[in-house]
């Protein structure tokens, strides 16, 4: 009897272990012990219309050529891929060295109470390579997630859950004309929101006495470790007193919710009065009883050195009013202002060819001057710039005048098309340079600028000889050959 017992006690574990077994083969990911994936979030417990991250990371200890994620489906909630280069990094697990590849989405819920988040699909393929491993394709699915979604507090304004924001403005000109046009730019950064997220204040500036032309916003995301958001809007707004005397810029309001020490905040830009002044008349009356000044239309010397005169002040007015720096940007604004719809599209024309001009005298003095030359000259702007942003500036502008990049260019793509040239060490070099002017620009980060301006001078002669050579004529094919005799001499 007892041994009937035992032999019982023993088949019932042998029966739990079994089952154990094939629950655990089940779950296993589809190629076993080498490709796996796995989700989290950010915050488990966010607060309604409060972002968060959602990453997915996939695990792979051999080499795998492509992968496809179809992000979960998610209702009462946005979700939005976060544009950015590949994150892939290298970890040891259970004596094992995995490729680490993520990827990371925005999501937004939108309703108080439970929310479910499904699991993502990913498909990899893999093998072939140096490693040995046979080519194959899997399919296989992260892990579902849960978050409680809390109710949005009680507040006066627009709900708006952040960890940190700042409210900043810039208005050119203090005493201007009436129809002379003012340029005003706002900008916002925050912590916890995408740029697209954070609001305008467009509406702020309807007041009497002024039109307002806004421009396209601009926005941007970054992405900070550890899992924080960074978000940044600037709009620029073109301001054209219509009256003479006291005006006032309207004070900008931003109110938000902090999420750190749970109230809300106010962020202010002051209010400016303006003493504008009449508008000039477009032609001086002469007085009564002058004579009109006798002029003399004959061909001579004079005439042809005002002729020359003319056409290069012309010239030199055209390359500054057509700058690649923010400063051109703002003149074209100031003169837009003052055109009406009739003249605009031969604004735009004129604009486009003095911009090709300046282009063609650009490359020319690229041709003419020394390398040295230009060295110097982008070593004291480098020097010249006394902050992050006016380095951030210098480099878009050294940019666009060596490449031909855009003028607005992101700092990351201008740090990826310079170092896409550049060796493999200098290239390096530029990725971190730029990565550190984005990291205090967004998250505040520390910059040693005396060192950063060192590690720049480093590579600015590597850009320049590159550049200079990209732009000399090639080698003819003939050059340093010796020519044969011929086979039949005279």
């Amino acid at each position: 009897m007892v041994g009937a017992r035992t032999m019982a006690h023993r088949g019932a574990r042998l029966a739990a272990a079994l089952l154990l077994l094939l629950t655990w083969w089940g779950q296993a990911p589809a190629a076993p012990g080498r490709i796996y994936a796995e989700a989290w979030l950010s915050n488990p417990a966010p607060y309604v219309k409060e972002p968060l991250l959602y990453t997915v990371r996939i695990y792979s200890s051999v080499d795998l050529r492509t992968y496809q994620v179809v992000p979960p489906v998610v209702t009462d909630a946005t979700l939005e891929r976060v544009e950015e280069p590949n994150r892939n990094a290298t970890v040891t697990l259970d004596d094992t060295r995995y490729v680490t590849s993520d990827l990371r989405y925005v999501l937004t819920p939108l309703q108080p109470g439970g929310l479910q988040v499904g699991p993502a699909r990913i498909t990899v393929a893999y093998g072939g390579g140096v490693d040995g491993t046979p080519p194959g394709e899997e399919t296989f699915h992260s892990q579902p997630l849960k978050l409680e979604v809390r109710e949005a507090r009680t507040v006066e304004h627009e709900w708006r859950p952040l960890q940190w924001l700042e409210l900043r403005a810039g208005l050119d000109g203090a005493s201007p004309r009436v129809g002379e046009p003012l340029m005003l730019e706002v900008e916002m950064r925050a912590r916890g929101a995408l740029g697209d997220q954070l609001p305008s204040l467009a509406t702020q500036l309807a007041v009497p006495g002024f039109k307002v032309y806004p421009e396209r916003p601009r926005v941007d995301t970054r992405i900070r470790q550890p899992g924080h958001i960074w978000g940044r809007r600037v709009e620029t707004f073109t301001l054209v007193p219509t009256r003479e005397g006291r005006l006032e810029v309207p004070e900008l309001v931003l109110h938000w919710w902090d999420l750190n020490r749970r109230e809300t905040v106010t962020e202010r830009v002051p209010a400016r009065e303006l003493e504008v002044r009449p508008a000039l008349r477009a032609t001086a009356e002469s007085p009564p009883g002058a004579e009109p000044a006798a002029v003399d239309n004959g061909p001579g010397v004079g005439s042809f050195f005002l002729m020359v005169a003319v056409a290069v002040a012309g010239g030199l007015g055209l390359f500054w009013l057509l700058g690649d720096s923010g400063g051109g940007q703002l003149r074209i604004q100031r003169l837009r202002g003052h055109c009406s719809a009739r003249c605009l599209s031969g604004l735009n024309y004129v604009e486009g060819r003095a911009r090709c001009l300046r282009r063609g005298m650009v490359e020319a003095l690229d041709g003419i001057l020394p390398v040295a030359v230009l060295h110097a000259w982008w070593r004291r702007q480098a020097r010249v710039a006394a902050d992050v942003p006016a380095l951030r500036r210098m480099v878009r502008r050294f940019a666009a005048i060596r490449l031909g990049l855009p003028a607005r260019a992101t700092l990351h793509d201008t740090g990826e098309a310079l170092a896409a040239g550049a060796g493999a060490d200098d290239g390096e070099l530029i990725r971190h340079l730029t990565r550190q002017l984005d990291d205090q620009y967004y998250g505040d980060q520390p910059v040693d600028l005396s060192q950063w301006r060192e590690e720049w001078e480093m590579v600015l002669r590597g850009c320049l000889e590159r550049s200079a050579r990209r732009r000399a004529p090639p080698p003819s094919p003939d050059a340093g050959r010796q020519r044969l005799p011929a086979l039949n001499p005279e």
